[in-house]
């Protein structure tokens, strides 16, 4: 069971493991104890002031607004983050592969190139998503998120996220968090992989790491806070991680 008379609230930042961390959370949480946000322009700051109030566990996760959460108390803000650039480049090829997408045709042109996607500036999800997740500042448009925007996030991300979790260390960031929630040991298959991503050149690298300065800067900053972390784990921990990562290997061969 999840831990008692706790909020839980989870920023899931696109790309970043974000749905396999969804189905782990279906099979702790009831229907009941959920509430998912498709779109940061949702409210939901008086749903989670109502629940925050309550004895029963619930948890509201998906793409939310952080402005909308930090600050109520008895509120477990948690969240998941990985390599910026390469966030980036699932993100644009997982896009190439959804029908529905807004700009699905143009995607997939045959001269379409990611320098070309970003030269349309309304897709924000690939310009500093980060920095505009943890500050808030969705509204910022393509190409002028600054250093008072980063310098917000992480402030928030220090003081006003319980817990973060590096996609790179997908396993022990949910160990982790498993304590933190008193959690049952969080089995998993992998879901909503980006299919087939073309080789990238160079130069293109060379723009995103540009482009997306500011969620670099962030990353490094956030990479160094979770080794301090990571470097706490005790032997319990890492006898649950060897659990978790055997049992994975099972859940891969067997649908649940």
């Amino acid at each position: 069971m999840p831990k008692k008379n706790t909020l839980c609230t989870f920023i899931h930042v696109p790309k970043t493991g974000g749905v396999t961390l969804h189905d782990i959370i279906s099979r702790i949480y009831s229907a009941r104890q959920t509430l998912h946000i498709d779109n940061v322009k949702i409210p939901v700051r008086a749903e989670a002031e109502l629940h925050a109030k309550q004895a029963t566990p619930f948890i509201i996760k998906g793409h939310i607004d952080v402005k909308e959460v930090m600050d109520i108390p008895h509120n477990f803000l948690f969240t998941l983050l990985r390599p910026p650039v390469a966030r980036v480049i699932s993100h644009y090829y997982f896009l190439k592969e959804q029908p529905g997408a807004k700009h699905y045709t143009f995607l997939n042109l045959p001269d379409t190139t990611i320098e070309k996607f970003y030269a349309l500036k309304e897709k924000k999800d690939i310009d500093n998503c980060f920095v505009r997740y943890y500050s808030g500042r969705h509204e910022v448009e393509c190409g002028m998120v600054k250093k008072e925007h980063y310098e917000e996030a992480l402030k928030n991300l220090r003081t006003k996220f319980h817990f973060f979790g590096l996609q790179e260390f997908y396993d022990e960031s949910l160990i982790m968090l498993a304590n933190e929630l008193q959690w049952p040991l969080p089995v998993y298959r992998k879901k909503n992989v980006t299919g087939k991503k073309e080789s990238v050149p160079e130069p293109t690298l060379e723009f995103l790491r540009d482009a997306n300065r500011w969620d670099l800067m962030l990353y490094e900053e956030a990479k160094q806070l979770f080794a301090q972390r990571m470097s706490r784990m005790t032997p319990k921990d890492h006898k649950r991680l060897t659990r978790l990562r055997i049992l994975n290997k099972v859940a891969a061969l067997y649908p649940f």
